[in-house]
């Protein structure tokens, strides 16, 4: 299976790895310099370019949060398989959408969430749900090169608890500053 890497998220980078690894060329990348691994895929700065060539089966989609849904649409509109890094949008909406498309097309499309998959996290969703329900009292997240909340552990707590209805976050003033802790309160 030859297939292409569109983005870097490092979820996307560690599936094509993988598949590299178990004899799948990857063919080319688009919006991402070619990793180590493949120095001589292709690169594309057009998503449109990526979708023209015959060569490319399967597509791992792994852009940016922000564009990753539209890459998405397009890659299922190809009627070519995906890979897509979960979650495909913020608004769980477009993840409704994309599984309508993708029964359309009847093409293959996988979810990337392999923190959410490890059997840890099932095994504490069953004692928390065996409890009756827990608090979590902290829990560590990283902070993004711009400042930004990086906390890619959302799966994880969905996992746990089952799905997030509401998300309040607290921080000591209204700028944010990425030293200061932030306090979230969800409801499952």
């Amino acid at each position: 299976m030859r297939f292409a890497l569109l983005g870097n998220h490092s979820d996307g980078l560690a599936m094509a790895q993988a598949l590299a690894a178990a004899g799948n060329p990857l063919a080319a990348v688009c919006d991402t310099p070619p990793p180590d691994f493949a120095a001589t895929a292709r690169v594309y700065t057009d998503l449109e370019d990526l979708l023209a060539d015959p060569a490319v089966e399967t597509i791992i989609v792994a852009g940016s949060l922000g564009k990753r849904f539209e890459q998405l649409r397009r890659v299922i509109q190809s009627e070519r398989a995906a890979y897509c890094v979960h979650p495909c949008d913020e608004k769980v909406d477009r993840a409704y959408e994309a599984a309508w498309m993708q029964g359309e097309t009847k093409t293959p499309l996988v979810p990337l969430l392999p923190d959410a998959l490890h059997p840890a996290f099932a095994r504490l969703a069953e004692i928390v749900r065996g409890w009756g329900g827990a608090t979590l009292l902290k829990w560590e997240g990283g902070v993004g090169p711009a400042g930004e909340v990086a906390f890619r552990e959302w799966d994880v707590l969905r996992k746990i608890g089952g799905e997030i209805v509401e998300v309040s976050g607290f921080a000591p003033t209204e700028e944010r500053n990425p030293a200061d802790p932030l306090l979230f309160h969800a409801k499952f």
